[in-house]
């Protein structure tokens, strides 16, 4: 989950603040109730969840919203996703937007009103600013050990193969969940079909091209590892990563091979250069603000070149690139400061406040969700009917990545906060079977 260490690291802001954070996989989320919760931050707010803003509302909570998309390459594909309850939209206490860019496209839609719009940028973003880089180059070792130089290639071919559904079943799901037109869609998932083609032979032609460098293949999250084994098979030097977050391996790779992914803005906010195959016909999957950022490769005796001198450290950016990766990543993602997660936690605070919540809460996130009061043992029972989890171990390989850096807005938590192996709430309750995991300062009676 790309956005969980972000969400941990607005929990412990929170939790250093005094309040208590509660992360709750999103479709397990009425199990949140056994806390008793004052607030919840959600992850995103579609159709399909508005059951659960309604119980929230109907509760007497409030709520806002920190959406996992944040930075739409498509506002069209955005728009049809969203919730199309106007009413619901209207008593969202707020939404925590990435950049002023998607901000100022919501508003002028009408969908949220710049009351209830706040600018805070991404907190899985603020691993890529010094203060926190480590943090995400300790985590990507776990999912990619040894080197710590290689050339990364990213796939983006969900919707043409898909690992959950068949690819017909996954068009008519698509083309249901985003509203948009049939033949668009279908052009889409053909788009992906050929770019994904060319990535698998682009990425074999680098591996035997460089048989000293490893080359790391990163296929979108969501697809079917299937049609890539040939390729592992035949080359030694080829490595596939699909789980954890793509912050760490940008942070080690030298350069980073792509088409029209909006991963190269975050390139750019890494400093790694990113280079396209320009040569794939682009239209549906088209991203302008990441084609302002990319080194455009004509054909693949031009990306070998670049990233060969990637790879000696002799690359450099055109000038034309250079200037305009800056105002790219400050449109999408606001600050690269480090402290977006600063700023969501500070909506969460004053949200809660505003909505009648204590001094003291507890936030639930992670899907997010929070402020939650102390719950009874008996209450505590019900999360055990839970299905589906967060996994506990990577929570707590989060906390630890945070270990010696200089955090200094956590640096009064006298321990590292607690993460039991089952998750448990603070006061000595019970062990949850249910993975849902509560963090909260160490230092709290």
């Amino acid at each position: 989950m790309r956005d969980l260490p972000g969400i941990v690291l607005v929990a412990a802001t929170l939790c250093a603040r005094g309040h208590r954070a509660l992360l709750v996989p999103v479709n397990v989320l009425s199990d949140a109730w056994a806390a008793n919760p004052d607030f919840f931050l959600l992850g995103y707010h579609r159709s399909n969840n508005d059951y659960q803003v309604k119980r929230i509302l109907g509760r007497g909570r409030g709520f806002a919203v920190l959406d996992t998309e944040g930075a739409p390459y498509n506002m069209a594909l955005y728009e049809g996703i969203l919730t199309k309850d106007a009413n619901l939209r209207g008593r969202t206490s707020a939404v925590c937007v990435w950049g002023g860019k998607l901000a100022d496209a919501v508003a002028e839609k009408g969908f949220y009103s710049r009351s209830q719009l706040r600018v805070t940028g991404a907190p899985r973003m603020d691993f890529y600013h010094p203060s926190l880089a480590e943090s995400a180059r300790r985590r990507s070792r776990e999912a990619l050990r040894g080197p710590e130089r290689f050339i990364l290639v990213l796939g983006s071919a969900a919707v043409a193969n898909p690992r959950f559904r068949s690819p017909e079943a996954e068009l008519r799901e698509f083309i249901r969940l985003s509203g948009l037109d049939a033949d668009w869609c279908r052009a889409l998932q053909s788009e992906q079909a050929f770019m994904m083609e060319q990535m698998i032979e682009t990425a074999g032609r680098l591996a035997g091209d460089f048989p000293g460098t490893p080359v790391v293949l990163r296929p979108h999250p969501f697809e079917n590892p299937a049609p890539y084994a040939d390729l592992l098979a035949g080359h030694g030097n080829m490595r596939m990563v699909q789980g954890g977050t793509v912050d760490g391996l940008l942070l080690r790779a030298c350069c980073v091979v792509q088409r029209s992914s909006t991963t190269s803005i975050e390139a750019a906010a890494a400093g790694v250069p990113a280079l396209s195959m320009h040569w794939i016909p682009m239209k549906c999957n088209y991203s302008e603000d990441a084609e302002a950022v990319i080194h455009p490769c004509a054909d693949y005796a031009t990306l070998r070149e670049k990233a060969s001198e990637a790879l000696d450290g002799s690359y450099r950016a055109p000038g034309e690139i250079a200037g305009r990766a800056a105002a790219v990543v400050a449109a999408r993602f606001y600050r690269n400061d480090g402290r977006s997660h600063e700023r969501v936690a500070d909506v969460v605070e004053g949200a809660a406040s505003e909505g009648g919540a204590g001094r003291r809460c507890t936030a639930g996130l992670a899907a997010w969700a929070v402020a939650a009061k102390a719950a009874r043992k008996d209450e505590i029972r019900s999360w055990e009917k839970s299905v589906k989890y967060f996994d506990e171990k990577s929570v707590a390989a989060i906390l630890a990545s945070f270990q010696d850096l200089d955090l200094p807005d956590l640096a009064h938590l006298k321990t590292p906060l607690r993460v039991s192996r089952h998750g448990t709430l603070l006061g000595g309750f019970e062990p949850l079977r249910s993975r849902a995991v509560e963090m909260s300062p160490a230092s709290a009676d």
